[in-house]
């Protein structure tokens, strides 16, 4: 599907609008994992798209298959592609557990982690590659 395969950025860029947009549904949903996938041009987002966890699990996620290829589908027919798929770690930290680096199967493109920090959420982004974990630098942009 030619909405993932593109080049990996040196920096994310994400509009304020798009990290809040992602704020929002993780603190909306505190007690299980939430996940979605931010599109974007030039490795800058355009849109986030939140997907259903059909696992409803506060430990683990999978997005919904049915979602999934309707928000790619979307995405390919707007021109933009995958920069980041993210998901939230409620009850640990930002940083990949063991079950994020074996299932990522798209070294391409970021994964970005939220989790609880104190009264709010913070995140950081990864690349993941070969189950190496390298953290790359996000520049939020405001419009």
């Amino acid at each position: 599907m030619d909405s993932l395969e593109h080049t990996r950025y040196a920096v994310l860029r994400i509009y304020n609008h798009h990290v809040l947009q992602m704020r929002l549904h993780v603190s909306e949903n505190s007690k299980e994992e939430v996940c979605g996938i931010v599109a974007g041009i030039n490795g800058v987002s355009t849109k986030v798209y939140k997907v259903t966890n059909v696992n409803k699990s506060p430990s683990r996620f999978e997005m919904s298959p049915r979602e999934l290829m309707e928000v790619f589908l979307d995405i390919s027919q707007n021109g933009e592609k995958v920069i980041a798929f993210y998901h939230s770690h409620p009850q640990g930290t930002y940083y990949p557990s063991e079950r994020d680096i074996h299932k990522s199967f798209y070294p391409n493109i970021a994964n970005i982690i939220w989790a609880p920090k104190k009264n709010d959420w913070e995140f950081k982004a990864f690349f993941i590659i070969q189950e190496r974990v390298s953290e790359i630098p996000v520049k939020v942009v405001f419009s």
